[in-house]
């Protein structure tokens, strides 16, 4: 028979850390022993507050600083003063970091089921990186590819960006262009973290998340009082950069806000010529954030915008009257608005939930410019292009929270999505709106399984409900993670999963015909289905005087069928179109390798991957292999308070294929970087003033061209046998000042 709680007194009780400081606001949560009864209760910003006595209980413990391990206290004896101390053990952050994808609250990477990586906003901030890019330009099993016009892309896993989804706070990015989402658009200097998950993500994400997601957290403004912060930065090869930010918080609310502009006059390789290699660009980025945080519910009300024009000349072009050459100018336009809530609704329940509007504007502005008397003309309209991409979106997941027998997770999430262009016809909006589940049970408490499954309609492809509906049943997406936990430190998990990418607007509708593009969409695609497996082991472990260690390896297997691609089909009319192809079925291997000194630190890790193509029965199967390797070291001398950053990465041989069973090569390459950094306190009055700049030479054994065997000329690119990888080798400067 159960025993019935009894409250009889009054228990005060305090959380604090190591060094005896409160620790802010905690959800405290109290299981008295022999009773299935819970009751929740949240400290106050001096984290204390009073309880029933209900001992003997287990006290757990979530604290909203998640500078804090999560943890679970057995209570057996009433204190004589009848004050409870609890203290919280510090997380470290670069052995176990945090992360919020694919789950209601934030959870340390050691506890979720997924192989997540986290870069921190400290390892964005010494590396000096600008946008995205830069940073993961520096990781493994990370491929970035650019273009002069389309901007960078993506490669993860071995799958190209189209089948990576890319987010920010959670919320899908739109304006993809030739299936990339272009990274260089996205400032690095609001960032909190990066995470990055290998693998299919497609029953908590949906489309595009093949071979796996990016997920860029922005910063908060949790700091109490007034914070401004300003930063400068400028390099050889024509980049001049400056953005201010600023934070107030005062109780529960608090506002945030920034602005910048990136700037680059270009680069030519080669002088002489009109055409350069590196196109100028401007880039104006802003954005303001609300933040709310009640008792039991957290908000976060944002909106950003982005502006980018990029000029793209031609190389000079005379006749016996004149010279001249085209201009065009490419002028990009982001506009994100976003909700999102953390509402406790008991000790056990957690909703979170989430709203999004984005809009993305491309405008190609095209030119004939007499290079005698400088006179510009419009040329004709089909030279002139405006794409507006639209979509709406709303997703939540309410789920358990604590440490169950088994625990469960619900969610929904409906978009809308429209496309419009002078190059798309016959274009219908996109609507799909999906139901997802799962339930984690944990049979042992070494051992946890995750079986989760997703269902989806939507009105452009699939099986129809019925013969008079414009809704069709499109996809069962199942797949099942497991976690053993061999010790406290060594991990094992592994999962099987069913993924999907839908055909984009584009890929359905685009239509272009003129002189030179022949280009046609194809509304009987259907989607990308893959069937991946992976496997990770993974070793953590915190040491004494600052000192850890994370050793970490991770196998997958994508078998991808029904992949689209853009093919030559009749090449007398250089007619494209957008097809189904064969299978795609990249695997491979990514050992890790990190060690944390007292001053110093260092990273070592690889990537081997297997990808083999057969575009249709009929055809051979064709493969290859890359690899990539990196290695990172980080020095400190505390005193002066001057670090030492150095980043490599060697670049293995790429291929890839194109829909005609062809293949190119791409030669091996490798990037050094080499930063300085030195921090002081400048005094301004009574004021200490925070300062900091960086020195830093990126690209240090000048990397410019590399070969290429094989490419082709697509609607996209023009063949060569050489690829622009960098400008070369180049020094910058960044400042940074805090108020």
């Amino acid at each position: 028979m159960e025993k019935r709680v009894e409250f009889d007194s009054i228990l005060q009780l305090n959380i604090v850390n190591s060094q005896g400081q409160a620790l802010g606001i905690c959800q405290v949560t109290v299981h008295p022993l022999g009773n299935s009864q819970s009751f929740w209760f949240q400290t106050d910003s001096l984290s204390q507050v009073r309880i029933p006595h209900m001992l003997p209980s287990e006290i757990e413990i979530v604290p909203q600083n998640l500078a804090y391990l999560n943890q679970l206290f057995t209570v057996q004896i009433v204190p004589a003063e009848g004050v409870i101390t609890l203290t919280l053990t510090n997380r470290d952050e670069r052995i176990d970091p945090i992360s919020i994808t694919g789950a209601v609250n934030p959870q340390a990477i050691s506890k979720t089921l997924y192989s997540v990586e986290v870069i921190s906003s400290k390892k964005i901030a010494a590396m000096g990186a600008q946008s995205v890019d830069a940073v993961l330009q520096n990781q493994s099993n990370i491929n970035i590819t650019q273009d002069a016009v389309l901007g960078s892309g993506v490669q993860l896993q071995g799958m190209s960006g189209a089948d990576v989804k890319i987010l920010i706070d959670g919320v899908p990015m739109i304006g993809r262009l030739n299936g990339n989402i272009d990274l260089s658009q996205i400032p690095t200097h609001q960032i909190d973290r990066i995470e990055i998950v290998e693998g299919p993500m497609s029953v908590i994400y949906g489309s595009d998340a093949i071979g796996g997601l990016i997920n860029i957290i922005s910063k908060k403004p949790d700091q109490p009082g007034l914070r401004l912060d300003a930063h400068t930065y400028a390099n050889s090869v024509g980049w001049r950069n400056f953005d201010a930010s600023g934070q107030w918080r005062y109780k529960n609310w608090g506002i945030s806000g920034f602005a910048g502009r990136q700037f680059s006059y270009g680069y030519d390789l080669d002088p002489s010529t009109r055409m350069m290699d590196w196109r100028p660009k401007t880039k104006i980025f802003s954005g303001a954030q609300l933040h709310y945080r009640a008792d039991k519910a957290e908000h976060q009300w944002k909106v950003q915008h982005f502006y980018e024009k990029l000029t793209d000349r031609s190389n000079a072009e005379s006749n016996l009257t004149s010279v001249g050459g085209y201009t065009n100018y490419y002028y990009t336009e982001r506009l994100d608005f976003s909700h999102n809530s953390l509402i406790h609704l008991g000790p056990n329940c957690d909703l979170n939930w989430q709203n999004s509007a984005n809009f993305y504007n491309r405008d190609k502005v095209s030119y004939w410019r007499n290079l005698v008397t400088g006179k510009e003309n419009l040329t004709g309209p089909e030279d002139q292009d405006t794409t507006l991409n639209r979509q709406l979106n709303s997703r939540a997941i309410i789920g358990s929270r604590g440490s169950h027998r088994l625990n469960w997770l619900i969610g929904y999430e409906a978009n809308a999505e429209t496309l419009s262009s002078h190059r798309i016809k016959g274009l219908s909006p996109l609507y799909s709106v999906a139901v997802f589940a799962s339930a984690e049970w944990n049979i042992r408490s070494w051992w946890q399984i995750r079986p989760s499954a997703r269902w989806s309609l939507n009105n452009q492809f699939g099986r129809a409900l019925s013969s008079e509906s414009n809704w069709n049943i499109s996809l069962f997406i199942p797949s099942i993670q497991s976690k053993w936990q061999i010790t406290p430190h060594l991990t094992l998990r592994g999962s099987a999963a069913r993924a999907f990418r839908a055909p984009s607007l584009k890929e359905l509708y685009f239509l272009f015909v003129d002189i030179n593009h022949n280009i046609h969409g194809n509304t009987q695609l259907q989607p990308e289905l893959s069937d991946n497996y992976t496997a990770t082991i993974e070793y953590r472990h915190s040491f004494a005087n600052g000192l850890g260690a994370v050793f970490k390896t991770n196998w997958f297997y994508n078998n991808v069928d029904n992949r689209i691609e853009l093919a030559l089909l009749d090449q007398r009319y250089t007619y494209y179109q957008y097809i189904n192809i064969g299978k795609l079925q990249p695997q491979g291997l990514s050992p890790q390798f990190e060690y944390y000194g007292a001053n110093w630190s260092t990273k070592l890790s690889g990537t081997w991957v297997r990808s083999l193509i057969q575009i249709d029965t009929s055809s051979q199967q064709q493969g290859w292999n890359s690899v990539q390797a990196v290695w990172n070291l980080e020095y400190k001398w505390p005193s002066p308070d001057i670090s030492a950053n150095l980043y490599t990465k060697f670049n293995g041989q790429q291929r890839g294929f194109y829909a005609n069973g062809s293949t190119y090569s791409i030669e091996q390459f490798s990037m050094v970087d080499v930063v300085l950094a030195k921090t002081w306190q400048w005094q301004a009055g009574q004021q200490l003033i925070p300062v900091s700049v960086q020195l830093g030479c990126n690209n240090a054994l000048g990397v410019r061209r590399i070969g290429a065997v094989g490419l082709l000329s697509t609607p996209h690119n023009t063949a060569s046998q050489n690829l622009n990888i960098s400008p070369g080798r180049s020094l910058f400067l960044a400042l940074k000042v805090t108020l």
